[in-house]
């Protein structure tokens, strides 16, 4: 994986790994993940651009390619569909993102051929690893010259975002000046964010096509919550969207498989013996795999109905912390869980607000497809019903 990224937060153990994670955690501040601006306007452009009512659209894709572009802004402050953004570096935002989605198919196509992954075509590849450097290192350049005139006071400062609402880029060169570390570090967090977010929205957003009674209780909930109902404190605190979206995470989780290697000689403190009932030794070097998508299925925790779609099952039940790990466990959990969260929040409030009713317009069953992320080989094929009496955008 280091021929496109580097080394950082995803590649890293021990000492390294917690320099990553010291270096990222500004970027997570609240004040990121309530700035709702970007998400805001890219989700008027969505939904301005629909087909027809009751036209079959395919919400995965489009979804894909929002947060495509909010995670661009997020991650290096450009838009993707600005011109002005990018004048004067090697070439568009357009060529940079598929630079990027072909290296990172080189890269995982390695990881999955492992010993024999010399067999994979390798010219295009490295092009595209190199085109994507390019780019971002323009834009790290320009943010390393700009922290060099706000030190010294020489030249005028650019106009950019609020000091509270900051790119990735922007946090990391304020931090560090080796361009390397800066690039590394940002390619990972578009492979750890490209997809989180949009896959848990179209899953969800399959399931809810699926269950008109839900979708109509959400409209009713999201009716009485008056001026309030695109906040930050109304998107964090409302029972039944947490609710939907911890149970679409529980069935199907964006993450299914976690693998770790042992450092240490260790145990897990059950599962062995005739009864699994005993420790199991763990050498150092023994590899580990865990599926999140059995954990998520357990009726001693979830209840006999684990294979239906129930929000309400989360009114009644309170798994540990190893028991539910939608974003993983530990010290490795998910830095972004919270802002991935809000802003799945906030796109799915805005589509039930302004459409009385979504109808599923596929019969098959969720299908996994497994790439970082696991998102439905079948897409979330739906038609969306506008309401009349929805509020002004």
């Amino acid at each position: 994986m280091e021929t496109l990224c580097g080394r950082g937060f995803l590649t890293t153990d021990g000492a390294a790994w917690q320099h990553s994670r010291k270096m990222l955690k500004p970027t997570f501040n609240k004040a990121n993940a309530i700035d709702f601006s970007t998400l805001s306007n890219a989700v008027d452009e969505l939904l301005g651009h629909l087909p027809a009512p009751g036209t079959t659209l395919d919400l995965q894709a489009l979804l894909d390619t929002l947060f495509m572009r909010t995670s661009m802004q997020f991650l290096t402050g450009l838009s993707t569909v600005s011109d002005k953004a990018t004048q004067g570096s090697p070439f568009d935002a357009e060529t940079f993102r598929k630079a990027f989605h072909d290296g990172l198919f080189g890269t995982g196509l390695r990881v999955m051929l492992g010993r024999l992954s010399f067999l994979a075509p390798k010219a295009k590849w490295l092009e595209s690893c190199q085109r994507a450097h390019q780019f971002l290192d323009f834009y790290i350049d320009k943010a390393l010259e700009q922290k060099e005139i706000s030190r010294t006071g020489n030249g005028p400062r650019e106009a950019g975002a609020s000091p509270k609402i900051r790119s990735m880029l922007q946090g990391l060169a304020e931090q560090t000046d080796d361009r390397i570390e800066i690039r590394s570090q940002i390619l990972q967090g578009m492979m750890a964010s490209q997809e989180t977010t949009s896959v848990l929205l179209s899953n969800t957003l399959f399931l809810m096509s699926r269950h008109p009674l839900i979708w109509d209780q959400l409209r009713d909930e999201i009716s009485s919550a008056g001026p309030d109902l695109l906040t930050y404190e109304f998107l964090t605190t409302s029972k039944l969207i947490h609710n939907i979206l911890f149970e679409s995470l529980r069935l199907y989780p964006v993450f299914p498989l976690l693998a770790r290697v042992s450092l240490a000689d260790t145990k897990l403190p059950t599962g062995g013996g005739a009864d699994r009932k005993s420790p199991i030794f763990i050498p150092k070097g023994t590899g580990v795999g865990t599926s999140f998508y059995a954990l998520h299925r357990e009726p001693l925790v979830y209840g006999g109905n684990v294979e239906e779609f129930d929000p309400s099952r989360w009114d009644s039940i309170h798994p540990g912390p190893w028991e539910y790990m939608p974003f993983g466990g530990g010290q490795r959990s998910c830095m972004g869980q919270l802002k991935a969260l809000v802003e799945a929040s906030y796109v799915l409030v805005r589509i039930a607000r302004d459409f009385k009713r979504i109808e599923s317009r596929d019969d098959r069953a969720w299908k996994g497809e497994v790439r970082l992320t696991c998102r439905n080989a079948n897409g979330c094929k739906v038609a969306l019903f506008p309401d009349g009496n929805a509020q002004e955008k």
